[in-house]
């Protein structure tokens, strides 16, 4: 095996977080991607375990007055790809009026892990 060489493989996960805003607050999206990345058991250039996470983040404001049904569209076009892909988990504040939101992304099938917060 050469400097640095090894078997590089990755798996990622994409967590959305939707937290659900009123006349007052704008609602809000969170997407953090996990990804393992696995180039070998050791590093040959620093004799160091390679580490085998890695993280991208991206929040994002709707904007004020956003209707519920819309911000269930952008969601729809945030967890896309990752959803059809069996990668996606979303997880909604289900409190105050998200109970009636969770049931417009329960009928809208987007293809995710639904997980509630309350």
């Amino acid at each position: 095996m050469g400097v640095g060489a090894g078997v590089l493989s990755e798996r990622a996960r994409i967590f959305v977080g939707l937290d659900l805003g009123q006349s007052q607050d704008p609602s809000a999206l969170s997407i953090v991607e996990r990804a393992e990345v696995f180039p070998g058991e050791m590093d040959w250039v620093s004799y160091e375990r390679r580490r085998p996470l890695r993280f991208r983040v991206y929040l994002e404001r709707l904007l004020l007055g956003t209707p519920y049904p819309r911000a269930v569209e952008r969601v729809r076009q945030v967890v896309g790809r990752s959803a059809r892909e069996g990668k996606c988990t979303l997880v909604v504040d289900a409190t105050g009026l998200g109970a009636p939101v969770v049931d417009m992304l329960r009928i809208a099938n987007l293809g995710v892990k639904l997980r509630l917060c309350f």
